[in-house]
């Protein structure tokens, strides 16, 4: 894979274009166990850059945006 991402997405979809991160990006997860983890992933973003990811269990509903866990 060419994503500079550790550690490194067993897949990666695009759509075509590029993908940017910003406030308000869906971090979308499946199971209550990952949930601790995907809020601290979230906290460390907005600490960090200062952009504001939203996590959200379950499927996201809109096309914007999003990182699948």
């Amino acid at each position: 894979m060419n994503d500079p991402v550790v550690p490194v997405p067993v897949r990666s979809d695009r759509a075509g274009g590029e993908f940017a991160f910003r406030s308000g990006t869906t971090v979308a997860y499946g199971g209550a166990d990952v949930a601790p983890i995907v809020g601290r992933f979230c906290s460390e973003v907005a600490r960090r850059t200062g952009l504001r990811p939203v996590p959200l269990a379950g499927n996201p509903a809109s096309n914007g945006p999003v990182v699948s866990i």
